[in-house]
């Protein structure tokens, strides 16, 4: 039983009128299939259905598990049925990515809370943003927060927030979602199923993209997702295929080495496909250096630079890195932020790299103010940038690449190229990873749109 009929009890009138739209034409029908799988609960009748929608980079997963959020909601509020929604995500960001889209929906800001630690020890809530902190058994929430709380139609949390939560919930049942599963490992993942039983879940469901990057635990181990050992079982996930953030030409070099994992190709929506940083609204003042010029114009999305010729990679203090390469990095970040501009500021391009040597190598070259726009690939996961320049770092006489060969990391290209949505610079060896014949290298090199430049010795 689900409990008696009443009244409506949420503000959905934004989110209704919202949904019209949607339904009426915002979701593809890869989306639109996962909103309808997303809507059933997992008892159905002699098996149980566990919703898992393949969502790579760019193909608007959140979005559609938002959407599929709203829609049940919708749907209880009018029935007067009862039901809440659990929404568990990887990161603290990732909460708030799902928060702002639920709101961009129609979900108003109190209905759609954010559970986060409270550091200070003192619990705070603030309900017109829907943003709580406190610790994981609400101490210090006065009795009349609680039951504001309580009738939340959604709480989103981190993983090892669930306690947080369920605080919250008591013993009501619940719909409950984990976006970014695939950054799960099979530990959180059960201990959190384990923890969420006494709600009695209608559904659970799952979202995620299988070829992220595995979960890191210390330097030398690391955990396979949730996802690597639900494939094996049989289940069969909702996949989405048209992606709304990247170039075509850099859609096809994702496609290239989506080639590499046996798995289906991804489209590009005609809003995105030929949308370049002109496009997006930045001023082009082309530098006077014809190779730089080369290597940042905009009509070329796509831009490998080989840095073979630059030398050898270092080692020092355990500490990897390639001085030439972390340099020129440094130098086409600072050609690009004078060449492009945007309403008065200039363009600062995001810097990737696997090795936190070299993070640190590149951020050396740099003034302040660009010094935080250089990370590592790990923690660019899950968001995008305008413009990416990427260092992979490895030169070298043998031609070892190190982890990036190996068949748990070989996902650092492809995580780390899939962040850029109209502009993508490579800097790699092609002496080392082309020649050496690493696997997603090599589909990088061959990607047919790419511009192919040799970095001045």
């Amino acid at each position: 039983m689900r409990g008696r009929r009443q009244p409506k009890r949420w503000n959905l009138e934004q989110a209704e009128r919202e949904l019209e739209k949607i339904e009426g034409g915002w979701l593809n029908p890869q989306q639109r299939k996962a909103v309808e799988v997303l809507q059933k609960e997992s008892l159905q009748g002699d098996h149980f259905l566990l919703p898992v929608v393949e969502g790579p980079p760019g193909t608007g997963k959140t979005s559609t598990g938002a959407a599929a959020v709203v829609k049940k909601l919708i749907a209880l509020n009018q029935s007067g049925a009862a039901g809440r929604y659990l929404v568990l995500c990887y990161t603290h960001v990732a909460c708030l990515r799902f928060k702002d889209v639920l709101e961009s929906l129609g979900v108003q800001p109190p209905d759609a809370v954010y559970l986060k630690p409270s550091f200070s020890g003192t619990p705070q809530l603030d309900p017109d943003r829907g943003i709580v902190s406190c610790d994981p058994y609400l101490r210090g929430l006065p009795a009349h927060q609680i039951r504001w709380l309580r009738r939340r139609p959604v709480l989103i949390t981190t993983l090892l927030g669930v306690r947080r939560a369920l605080s919250v919930l008591a013993s009501r049942r619940i719909y409950f979602m984990i976006d970014e599963f695939s950054q799960v490992n099979k530990a959180d993942f059960f201990a959190c199923v384990d923890q969420v039983r006494g709600n009695a879940p209608y559904q659970y469901s799952l979202l995620g993209d299988p070829h992220q990057l595995p979960i890191v635990t210390t330097q030398t181990h690391l955990r396979p997702n949730i996802f690597e050992w639900l494939e094996p079982r049989g289940v069969k996930p909702v996949q989405l295929v048209k992606q709304y953030r990247m170039h075509k030409d850099i859609c096809s070099a994702v496609n290239k080495m989506r080639e590499v994992f046996h798995s289906y190709p991804l489209e590009s929506a005609e809003n995105v496909k030929e949308r370049n940083l002109t496009a997006m609204g930045y001023e082009w003042r082309p530098p006077q250096d014809p190779w730089m010029k080369k290597v940042l114009d905009p009509d070329s999305p796509l831009v490998l630079v080989d840095t073979s010729k630059l030398g050898y990679e270092e080692v020092r203090a355990g500490s990897i890195f390639f001085s030439r390469e972390a340099e020129l990095a440094a130098r086409i970040a600072l050609a690009a932020a004078q060449s492009y501009h945007k309403d008065g500021a200039p363009l600062l391009p995001k810097i990737l790299t696997p090795y936190n040597g070299q993070r640190d190598k590149i951020a050396g070259f740099l003034p302040p103010a660009l010094r935080g726009e250089v990370m590592t690939i790990y923690k660019a996961q899950g968001a995008e940038y305008p413009f990416v320049i990427i260092s992979f770092v490895r030169s070298n006489l043998n031609r070892f690449v190190g982890f990036l060969h190996e068949s748990m990391l070989q996902q650092q290209v492809y995580v780390g190229c899939s962040r850029a949505q109209a502009k993508l610079v490579v800097l790699m060896s092609f002496d080392t990873f082309v020649e050496g014949r690493h696997g997603m290298f090599v589909a990088l090199h061959d990607t047919p749109q790419a511009v192919r430049v040799e970095a001045k010795p």
